[in-house]
């Protein structure tokens, strides 16, 4: 399943995490990753309207690849916003889709970001930068 996450570059979009964690609103969070005492979440909900104003919400638009009107590939290059004439012309989509890392207390959250790693090393870098520009420091907690 990993593989079918990450893009060539080892990047996961926010839209596509969404609907593998089965989000159906946006008020749904999903924890993706948790790091010494931080949380790597998902909250969000991709809509997609078809041509016939059907709307598919979260992990139904994977219909479009189960019908064959797309590939796999042409769904996550759609939703992580790459142009193409089949889907474009076709297929309208709404998201409120991002990542975000919060204390496990509940006294911080980063600002809000819409791709994460598929490495945890870069997960972890991610999440030390955010502390930093805040003036915070990751604790080294073994």
């Amino acid at each position: 399943m990993n593989k079918k996450l990450s893009f060539n570059n080892g990047e996961i979009s926010d839209n596509y995490a969404s609907i593998l964690v089965s989000h159906f609103d946006c008020s749904q969070v999903t924890t993706l990753l948790e790091y010494k005492g931080y949380k790597l979440v998902v909250d969000s909900c991709v809509d997609i309207s078809l041509p016939d104003e059907t709307v598919l919400s979260g992990p139904e638009v994977l219909k479009l690849v189960e019908n064959k009107s797309l590939s796999l590939n042409e769904l996550i290059a759609f939703l992580a916003g790459e142009e193409s004439e089949k889907t474009d012309e076709i297929y309208e989509f709404e998201a409120c889709a991002w990542f975000e890392w919060r204390s496990g207390n509940g006294d911080w959250a980063s600002e809000p970001f819409d791709t994460m790693y598929e490495s945890l090393d870069d997960n972890i870098k991610k999440l030390s930068e955010l502390l930093e520009e805040e003036g915070l420091e990751l604790e080294h907690i073994d």
